[in-house]
């Protein structure tokens, strides 16, 4: 009798694994069908869809001040954009590497840099976005090296996707992938009134504050610097601009941008910085003191775009990429 329930116990286990299993392939392929905003980005470079000739690096100053259709415009090129909110070195490392191991790899690697370029995460940003890709290797050991719960969501089948309540997106993505868009070759531009963040910032810190400069984060800098090199990308470091009256409320803001000075000297690539640029001084522009709104951000678009192909017409392209005739990089997709 005993024997009869032990046996209808583990029958019962293993068909209710197969259901668990069956259901996180199917929610999980409801999420990779998404194909617009955040989600979507992620499934492109996923998928191996994106291809860019220039690709822009970096956090949500990236994501919303580099328009890659005035950047390719200007330059001739294609380009795309994987900013990702709330990110430091170390985690738009992981980004780049998953890029490159399913696209080719760029002529260009543009990173922004700012106050928070020497940081580094403990916990990673919006977790939920990760969970479709904890087969990526690269992306799966940075990220279970700072939580532990990505090893249980991705051994245990439907934890992540009901944990992180994924399951109307998933089933969104099944039924209705496409979206309205907020992302335009990943770019997201913001039609958002300046929002007050800075003057309320001011007051609580009227002496403004320093910055964090952390020895992993500048080796997480280095490693993001160095993987574009890898693949013989030129590798473009790049301060976009911020408001004036916050840059000296970063006290250590100058210390930080001689560091990278000396890392872009150092590993021979180039250093803009956009930090006395007119476009820091028209309030009208952001939408608070470190982030442009669209109009921002289309006007610093095409003054990159400007840039970036006098840098082109200077044979920069073809010192990185044609010495051996070849079209694809080892470190992207073959």
């Amino acid at each position: 009798m005993a024997g009869r329930f032990v046996l209808k116990l583990i029958c019962f286990g293993l068909v209710s694994s197969g259901i668990a299993f069956g259901l996180q392939e199917i929610l999980v392929l409801g999420l990779n069908r998404c194909n617009t905003s955040a989600r979507g980005v992620w499934n492109k470079v996923v998928h191996g869809e994106v291809n860019a000739e220039i690709l822009v690096c970096g956090s949500s100053r990236a994501l919303v001040h580099y328009d890659p259709r005035i950047i390719n415009r200007e330059v001739g090129k294609s380009a795309f954009n994987i900013g990702q909110d709330g990110t430091f070195p170390d985690i738009q490392l992981i980004r780049l590497k998953t890029y490159l191991a399913h696209n080719r790899a760029p002529l260009y690697v543009v990173l922004d840099v700012n106050r928070t370029c020497f940081c580094t995460t403990k916990h990673p940003y919006e977790p939920e976005q990760y969970i479709p890709y904890l087969d990526e290797p690269d992306l799966y050991r940075e990220l279970v090296s700072r939580e532990r719960r990505f090893a249980r969501e991705r051994r245990i089948p439907l934890l992540g996707i009901i944990e992180h309540r994924l399951v109307l997106t998933a089933l969104g993505g099944l039924v209705r992938p496409n979206t309205k868009e907020d992302r335009f070759d990943g770019f997201k531009p913001n039609d958002i009134p300046w929002t007050g963040e800075f003057e309320k910032f001011k007051a609580l810190h009227p002496t403004g504050e320093v910055a964090s400069v952390d020895s992993d984060g500048v080796k997480a800098f280095r490693k993001l610097i160095e993987r574009g090199l890898e693949c013989k990308a030129s590798v473009v470091l790049v301060y976009s601009p911020e408001y004036c009256e916050a840059q000296p409320l970063t006290r250590n803001r100058r210390d930080i941008i001689e560091q990278v000075r000396e890392i872009a000297a150092e590993y021979g690539i180039e250093f803009w910085d956009f930090s006395d640029d007119p476009i820091c001084l028209d309030k009208s522009l952001f939408y608070n003191s470190q982030h442009l709104n669209r109009q921002g951000a289309s006007l610093f678009s095409s003054k990159l775009g400007e840039r970036l192909k006098g840098f082109c017409s200077n044979g920069a392209l073809a010192k990185t990429r044609v010495a051996e005739g070849k079209s694809k990089e080892t470190c992207g997709r073959p």
